[in-house]
């Protein structure tokens, strides 16, 4: 859904030196907990009534039982596994009375023997003259709220940082729930798994598996099963009946109402952009990454990941400025006496009053084509020519005319043999040399340039740099008075060489990582095209998702908590985000 179209306000950039990790001990330590209400906790024969809320932290879960003054606690260190069922998987089950209602979830945990024994040892005191099952390492907790949306997620944060901290990599994930029944089968639970199978699934469980040896035996054809699965795309949301699906295809589960996670930057700040449970969704694996994820990214770069010196060279537009700028005209807009670029930079013209784009190095555009995410960066547009210097601590500086051209011509071959390699299909990645912390030459060239970063290759970028070309013309004129010829000649327009995505739906996180890469080290030396094929690996990208995942919960922890004013401290506005 697009956002209206109105210029999103600038806002003051607060200095958090230690903000992420402030975030960080704040999740890890105090506030990495949620809390459940537990109804009732089963365990090899042992049932027992709570009604109170259950903390879960990393360290421990704590549960409170009914009609006593101990509590019972679970060491994480001593959980192995996990599974999270629905409450109406139980329909039918000996669980569930016929006049109950359905518990909304339930929690399993399977634990390690010496756990175990302490729990059962923990039961038996406060639960007299019962005993738990010897050997039983499942423990059922029955829930009074049910565990989706953002609880789910929150969960599998703990369970995801109790696994990276445990090395328990069995923790990342959850058991299904036909893995979990499996489980429960293979250790011989036969009391839970009494409590948490219906007679009727047991009876079909038994006569399918005859009906499947005797179909066996007479060698007939199955009939296919069909279940209700959806898929979410750019614009379009299907759902389908089809046996088969492919993997893009996932069991369709109701969510509730969309709700507000996070604002960032946190109050407060001006322009704070808000995250929301839909929003968290598009991080799903084979999704697209919407418009909010992008710019909440991009804005968490400049505010707290991005070294200072980048961030005071850098400035980065919402992706709605290029959607705004490029847009049809409205019946208000005078397309006859006034020219079409004047026209596009009046509609974003309120987007810069507070910053002189030309004092920036580098400017930062998220560009959405035809449901593709690609990257421009507009590198030096207040220089009027390339400018070969010496760079600081390497020796003098000034390079004369015949130099600088030199250097022109070496661009234009190495562009020229870029080209020739790729219609060879050369595969060849050379390491990157051109950046901050790469680049061993003495002399360094600055170049007026508008830079393509596109993780496929092939959107068409020539209307792109006509049009940016005309808005930095038109801006020129608005900032500094006066003419300034922002031809092709003198702000060259380059594809430079990128790591490549190999699927369908991970170009906007590779735009996020092209712009994370170059402002953690940004490049020095403009040869066109840059060649940036061994910037970063491919694992680097596939697990952005989870990332910024986590970094979303952490924050809805974090401002959950209303710790979010304390963390921070006032600084210079620099304006580098509209």
């Amino acid at each position: 859904m697009d956002r209206p179209e109105t210029p999103e306000s600038t806002y003051e950039q607060i200095a958090m030196p230690d903000f992420h990790s402030h975030i960080t001990r704040l999740y890890t330590q105090s506030s990495s907990m949620m809390e459940l209400r537990l109804s009732s906790l089963h365990m090899g024969g042992v049932s027992a009534i709570s009604n109170e809320n259950m903390t879960i932290t990393t360290e421990k879960i704590i549960i409170s039982l009914k009609d006593s003054s101990a509590k019972v606690f679970i060491s994480m260190v001593g959980v192995r596994k996990y599974s999270v069922w629905e409450g109406t998987l139980l329909k039918g089950c000996e669980l569930v009375k016929d006049d109950d209602i359905l518990p909304p979830s339930l929690l399993l945990l399977w634990l390690y023997d010496s756990q175990a024994r302490q729990l059962h040892k923990d039961l038996s005191v406060i639960e007299p003259e019962t005993f738990p099952d010897e050997g039983n390492t499942c423990v059922v907790l029955c829930l009074a709220e049910p565990v989706a949306g953002i609880e789910s997620a929150i969960l599998a944060s703990l369970m995801d940082l109790v696994a990276l901290h445990q090395g328990s990599p069995e923790l990342l994930s959850p058991l299904t729930h036909s893995d979990s029944l499996n489980l429960l089968q293979s250790s011989q639970e036969t009391h839970l798994l009494k409590l948490l199978t219906s007679k009727s699934d047991v009876q079909t469980s038994n006569a399918a598996q005859a009906t499947v040896s005797a179909i066996m035996d007479a060698d007939v054809q199955l009939k296919p099963v069909y279940t209700l699965c959806h898929r979410r795309s750019q614009g379009s949301y299907s759902v389908s009946m089809e046996p088969g699906l492919g993997s893009e295809w996932t069991p369709y589960c109701h969510h509730g109402p969309t709700r507000r996670l996070i604002q960032f930057p946190p109050p407060p700040s001006k322009g704070a952009l808000s995250v929301t449970t839909e929003d968290l969704e598009c991080l799903d694996s084979g999704e697209f990454l919407n418009d909010v994820i992008i710019d909440f990214y991009l804005k968490y770069l400049l505010v707290q990941k991005a070294p200072p010196s980048s961030v005071e060279r850098s400035h980065v537009f919402s992706s709605f400025f290029y959607k705004q700028l490029t847009r049809r005209d409205n019946a208000n807009e005078d397309s006859t006496s006034t020219p079409a670029q004047v026209r596009r930079h009046q509609r974003v013209r309120t987007w810069t009053r507070h910053v002189d784009i030309f004092d920036k190095d580098f400017l930062f555009v998220p560009v959405n084509q035809e449901s593709h995410w690609y990257l421009v960066v507009i590198c030096f547009p207040g220089l009027e020519e390339p400018q070969c210097v010496n760079r600081e601590g390497f020796g003098e500086e000034g390079l004369n005319e015949t130099e600088i051209q030199s250097a022109n011509r070496s661009n234009s071959d190495e562009d020229k043999d870029a080209d020739e390699s790729h219609k060879k299909g050369s595969n060849s990645h050379e390491p990157v040399s051109c950046t901050e912390s790469t680049c061993k030459r003495q002399t360094i060239c600055k170049r007026p340039c508008i830079l393509v970063m596109d993780s496929l290759k092939l959107s068409l970028h020539e209307r792109i740099f006509k049009l940016l070309r005309e808005y930095l013309q038109v801006e020129w004129e608005a900032k500094r008075g006066g003419y300034r010829d922002f031809s092709i000649e003198n702000m060259e327009g380059s594809h430079c060489k990128v790591p490549l995505q190999d699927n369908s739906s991970d170009c906007g996180l590779y735009l996020l990582q092209y712009a994370e890469s170059f402002l953690q080290d940004p490049v020095v030396h403009f040869d066109l095209p840059l060649r940036l094929e061994s910037w970063f690996p491919r694992q680097k990208v596939r697990g952005k998702r989870e990332d910024i995942r986590d970094l979303i919960l952490h924050l809805y922890r974090f401002q959950q908590g209303s710790l979010g004013n304390e963390a921070l401290i006032d600084r210079v506005d620099n304006r580098n985000v509209i």
